[in-house]
């Protein structure tokens, strides 16, 4: 427990890894879906498979032919798991627009039904519609899809504003709010330089960027909008396709929600490698990332802000706050393939990138 009361979140707690024949007999046995293939997704910290299905003969055109399942770290929180599914189930309610995922329920009904494997962990179980699509972390974009997708991560804030629920106020190491927490995980840095240079902005964000945040509106945020969860369409003007996973869902500061969304997008790749962005709204050239690092990220803002104005102090704490996501994203992902190895290859797989933007962004003067 932490010392708030609050249980301790198990990321980075190793646990046996379910195999693909042990997922396609739990899908078989709970919700009468017969696999013809599954495949393993990588994540940080459960088991997720995408699951492929021959059509039935009397199938609807709009039937889905794939789903997602998701088998929960046995360790998890089932209050946490219902957090993440209520707070999806809430969001379609209040926008109907927004691209979601759907729960399936299993044959007795249940959305998060729990399962006995055969040895002993008990897991809890989900399967979701499967939303086909390019990923955006790798989909060439304009600054204007990336005001597009601003625009639909604000539309997602909108309808998650009037929802609660008892363990949206968890502890989470993804929370901005927490960044003093990341203090003693800093010795998993390897490199002493980057560590020093860490410590150093962490401390300024903890002692000067928090004490103003708590200043700003608080809500329930989705709190992972990033390339990875997010699905586009390049010939649609809307752009998102799709928002994926609830599960660092949690009760923190709206304007963490977007910081945390501009703090990678300088890493998504440009429209036309080499050249600068055309416009589609405008028609007007603007500079190539390299030149304004903050230029990705501020196009995002800007289409947020079009359906959510930020208030004065929000907009002040943007940059230090996306700066403080990625020494997050640095320091738990080095911390994260310390304590358990076998997932390293996954949970620190974007060290580089991350290191390179932080450097990029934390010396500008933009």
């Amino acid at each position: 427990m932490t010392t708030d009361g609050q249980r301790e979140s198990t990321i980075g707690s190793p646990f046996t890894r379910a195999d693909a024949d042990t997922a396609a007999r739990l899908l078989d046995r709970h919700w009468g879906i017969h696999a013809q293939s599954l495949s393993r997704l990588d994540t940080e910290n459960d088991d997720t498979f995408r699951v492929r299905i021959v059509p039935k003969a009397d199938a609807r055109s709009d039937d889905p032919t794939s789903f997602i399942l998701k088998l929960a770290n046995p360790a998890d929180d089932p209050a946490e798991i219902e957090l993440q599914t209520s707070a999806l189930l809430h969001a379609r309610r209040r926008d109907p627009t927004l691209p979601l995922q759907r729960n399936i329920p299993s044959k007795t009904g249940e959305l998060l039904p729990r399962l006995t494997l055969a040895n002993g962990d008990v897991r809890i179980g989900r399967v979701l519609t499967y939303l086909p699509g390019s990923l955006l972390h790798d989909t060439p974009c304009t600054l204007a899809q990336l005001r597009a997708a601003g625009r639909m991560m604000a539309k997602l804030a909108v309808a998650l504003r009037d929802f609660e629920h008892q363990a949206a106020r968890r502890s989470l190491p993804w929370d901005l709010q927490q960044l003093a927490a990341l203090q003693p995980k800093l010795v998993a840095v390897a490199d002493a330089g980057v560590r020093a240079e860490m410590a150093t902005v962490l401390t300024g964000l903890i002692d000067e960027t928090l004490p103003r945040l708590r200043e700003t509106r608080r809500q329930v945020i989705h709190n992972d909008f990033h390339g990875g969860n997010v699905i586009v369409d390049p010939d649609d003007p809307t752009f998102v396709a799709g928002i994926l996973d609830f599960g660092d869902t949690v009760d923190s500061f709206l304007v963490a929600d977007l910081a945390v969304a501009m703090s990678y997008a300088g890493g998504y790749p440009r429209a036309r490698a080499g050249e600068p962005h055309r416009e589609a709204d405008s028609g007007e050239a603007t500079p190539g990332r390299e030149a304004t690092p903050w230029a990705a990220a501020d196009a995002l803002r800007d289409g947020y802000c079009e359906i959510t104005p930020l208030t004065p102090r929000e907009r002040e704490l943007l940059h230090p706050l996306a700066i403080g996501r990625l020494v997050q994203r640095y320091i738990l992902g080095s911390w994260l393939a310390s304590t358990d190895p076998a997932n390293a290859d996954y949970t620190a797989k974007n060290l580089r990138l991350t290191l390179d933007q932080f450097n990029r962004l934390s010396r500008s003067t933009d």
